[in-house]
């Protein structure tokens, strides 16, 4: 289930609820241990290190095109982040759809149809000026575009909507990122990311 997965060795978001429900002294330690790691503009490792789910992407190619790669991480560690993120200062645009809270990506293709539609029909029939309009719909997508931003552009989005001592500890997350990747034969490789961010821990705005 979507933001359920968890790397191994490491437990589900419930369990941390149900012990920081139950015992204060743990809440509190926990909370103290957080701070300071923030102060300190440090991050566990554990966080940081992403075990990776390989999803056949269907589109008929071979190697690592065929396959889109999923981050499972510390429930700990999103969460610590998803604080940091919720400091940051975003817009909110009216053509937006995709992670904006209240708004479904299925919006957005309604809209795309009805907008067609409504094209299509005038480009048939236009009694008052007895003229027909034409119309010409794109649609674009981006290859690998969690991977493909430069982290001195990913920097850049994070200066545009937070600033000083957050800003610095949210550039953590891509910076220090590391990825394992399991083989089919079970051999694994620990790969340090150079550019982009990893696709998983988006959380809606």
């Amino acid at each position: 289930k979507n933001n359920r997965m968890v790397p191994e060795e490491r437990v589900i978001m419930e369990v941390y609820r149900y012990l920081l429900a139950k015992n204060r002294v743990m809440a509190r330690a926990m909370c103290t241990i957080l701070n300071d790691m923030y102060r300190a503009k440090m991050v566990a490792r554990k966080w940081q290190l992403s075990q990776t789910a390989q999803l056949d992407k269907n589109n008929g190619k071979e190697g690592t095109k065929s396959v889109r790669l999923i981050n499972m991480l510390c429930p700990v560690g999103k969460a610590f982040f998803k604080i940091v993120w919720d400091e940051a200062t975003l817009a909110k645009y009216d053509f937006a759809y995709g992670f904006y809270a209240k708004r479904r990506r299925e919006q957005a293709i309604l809209i795309q149809n009805v907008v067609t539609w409504k094209l299509r029909r005038a480009a048939q029939v236009d009694h008052k000026n007895k003229m027909k309009y034409g119309h010409l719909t794109t649609l674009r997508d981006v290859a690998n575009a969690f991977p493909s931003p430069k982290f001195s552009k990913l920097d850049k989005m994070i200066d545009r909507v937070m600033e000083g001592h957050s800003a610095s500890v949210m550039k953590l997350r891509h910076k220090t990122a590391k990825m394992k990747i399991v083989r089919g034969d079970g051999s694994w490789v620990v790969l340090k990311t150079g550019s982009g961010g990893m696709q998983g821990p988006a959380r809606p705005r």
